[in-house]
């Protein structure tokens, strides 16, 4: 039994290592949007609403991420 229980740790482990890659290829992805943005509309409001809406795409695919993570710890 005890062996199961350290193979289940080891792939819930696994598990978060390729989540948290793959939210730090997604942070990534969107701050280089941003950054696109930001030079295409340096003097525009628009740039402002850009910048924001995926400032909160990315808070809360992070979210959704660290809540599977735990989700994934506790069971």
């Amino acid at each position: 039994m005890p062996q199961k229980f350290g193979k289940i740790e080891g792939e819930v482990d696994k598990i978060s290592q390729m989540i948290f890659q793959k939210q730090e290829q997604s942070f990534q992805k969107i701050c280089d949007k941003i950054e696109h943005i930001y030079e295409q509309m340096k003097s525009s409001d628009e740039a402002i609403v850009h910048i924001s809406e995926h400032i909160i795409s990315m808070r809360n695919h992070s979210l959704t991420l660290s809540n599977t993570v735990k989700a994934f710890k506790t069971t």
